[in-house]
């Protein structure tokens, strides 16, 4: 979990373990062409398992867990997601993920600098 969002990043459920095969399945047949939003995702899981309430941010929790255990494949742009073989668009995808990676760590940088420069004050 990660600290201030414990609720949101918690392990999966074992009914939000059932949606993953539900998410597979249906990303499986994405393609960049026809990706798959989080909220047509939302939507449709949520129609078919009204008890789940399945919220973007446990999707994406979802998505991390497929990523990281089965399928690393599975991209993402502002239209939705996607699987893909295709070696250009997953070097497309690993360098956005490495910018987006690249622009925490200067903002994580920052913040470690800041605190730095406060505790030297408060001495």
């Amino acid at each position: 979990m990660i600290k201030g969002f414990d609720k949101e990043t918690a392990p999966l459920t074992n009914d939000e373990l059932l949606l993953a095969q539900k998410v597979a399945q249906g990303l499986a047949t994405k393609t960049k062409s026809n990706p798959a939003s989080s909220k047509y995702i939302c939507d449709t899981l949520n129609k078919k398992y009204p008890d789940i309430n399945l919220t973007d941010i446990r999707l994406r929790k979802i998505i991390n867990f497929l990523r990281c255990t089965s399928m690393p494949n599975i991209c993402a742009d502002n239209r939705g997601y996607y699987c893909t073989d295709n070696i250009k668009e997953l070097q497309d995808y690993a360098l956005s993920l490495g910018q987006r990676i690249g622009a925490q760590e200067k903002v994580y940088q920052q913040l470690v600098r800041f605190i730095e420069h406060k505790q030297k004050q408060s001495k």
